[in-house]
C-alpha cells in the first residue's frame, strides 16, 4: 500500500466537500481519519494479517486478520484511538475517552473484531452502540489489510472468468471474507459495464453479475431495482425486492475520478432515502452510515 492511495482518497474528499456542502462536516472528519490512517499505513505491521492456505483456484478467503493481538498491537491501537479522537465527532470522541479510561477494554475490542466476534457486550460495558465502537478497530485494521492485498492496483481486480469467483460467496470478499461496502461499474478492454464489489475492510474488488443481489443471490431482473438521484448522477441505489437489502454502486463510466469508498460514504442522503423506503443496508460504512 503506497501513500498514493491515501492521497487520492483525501483529494476526492476535498472535491466532494466543495461540491456537496451538506456533507462537509462528515467529510471533514473522514479527511482526518484518512490522515491518521495514512500515517498508520507507513508503520502497520503486515504480520497483523495472516495468509491462509487457500489459492485463487480454491473456495475460501486467502487471508485473515491474525486472531490474537499482542501488546505492541494494542499499544498502536490505543495511540490510534487518541489520534482519531482529536478531530472526531462528539460521539466518537466520547467513546474514545471511555476507552482511554478502560485500558483493558480497548484490547478486548480489537481482539473481538479480528476474531469476528460480537461487540455487543463490550459496547454495553463502554455504554455506547455497537456501530460507533466498531469504527475504531475497523479503521485501525484497514491499512494493514489493504497493504497485504494491494487493492489499490488495477491488477487487483480479478477477471470475470477467474475460477475463485463463486456466486455462493459473492457477498463475501474472496480475500478476507468480509462483506462488500459498495459496488463499482466500469468498462474494461474486454467487457462493457463490468460490476465489481469493493470490500469493506481490505478494499479488494471482485466481479459479480450485473443482475445478482450480493446479499441473497436473487437474479430475477424484475426483483432488482436501481434508483438514481439527480444530486448524485454517478451513484445508484441497488435495491433487492426479495430481501429488502440495498447496496450503493459507483458508476466510474460517468465519473472516472470517483473513489468508490469515499463517494459511498459521502452520499449519506441516499442512505436516508433508502431507510425511509424501509431498506436495510448490506454493510454500514466506516462511519456507521
Amino acid at each position: 500500500m503506497t501513500s498514493l492511495t491515501w492521497n487520492r482518497r483525501t483529494a476526492r474528499v476535498e472535491v466532494l466537500r466543495s461540491t456537496y456542502p451538506q456533507a462537509a462536516s462528515l467529510l471533514k472528519f473522514y479527511e482526518h481519519v484518512l490522515q491518521v490512517q495514512a500515517s498508520l499505513a507507513r508503520s502497520a505491521r503486515v504480520d497483523w494479517v495472516v495468509t491462509s492456505c487457500a489459492t485463487q483456484q480454491e473456495v475460501g478467503p486467502r487471508f485473515g486478520l491474525r486472531p490474537s493481538v499482542d501488546r505492541a498491537q494494542v499499544r498502536a491501537f490505543r495511540r490510534f484511538i487518541g489520534d482519531v479522537a482529536l478531530g472526531a465527532t462528539t460521539i466518537i470522541s466520547e467513546i474514545a475517552r471511555r476507552l482511554a479510561g478502560a485500558r483493558s477494554v480497548a484490547g478486548e475490542v480489537l481482539e473481538a473484531f479480528v476474531q469476528c466476534r460480537s461487540l455487543d457486550s463490550l459496547a454495553a460495558s463502554v455504554g455506547c452502540e455497537v456501530t460507533p465502537l466498531e469504527f475504531f478497530p475497523r479503521a485501525f485494521m484497514q491499512p494493514a489489510a489493504e497493504a497485504v492485498v494491494g487493492a489499490s492496483s488495477p491488477s487487483a481486480i480479478p477477471s470475470i472468468g477467474d475460477a475463485h469467483v463463486d456466486r455462493r460467496l459473492s457477498a463475501k470478499c474472496p480475500n478476507c471474507a468480509r462483506p462488500p461496502q459498495v459496488a463499482a461499474l466500469r468498462d474494461t478492454p474486454e467487457l462493457k459495464g463490468v460490476r465489481t464489489l469493493v470490500c469493506s475492510l481490505c478494499a479488494s474488488e471482485w466481479p459479480i453479475s450485473r443482475s445478482t443481489c450480493p446479499h441473497c443471490g436473487e437474479a430475477d431482473p424484475a426483483k432488482l431495482e436501481y434508483h438514481i438521484a439527480e444530486s448524485w448522477p454517478h451513484l445508484r441505489v441497488e435495491e433487492c425486492r426479495s430481501c429488502r437489502v440495498y447496496l450503493k454502486a459507483v458508476d466510474l463510466r460517468i465519473d472516472g475520478t470517483a473513489q468508490p469508498l469515499v463517494d459511498e460514504l459521502a452520499s449519506v442522503e441516499l442512505d436516508l432515502w433508502a431507510r425511509e423506503r424501509g431498506l436495510d443496508k448490506l454493510q454500514s460504512n466506516l462511519l456507521g452510515l
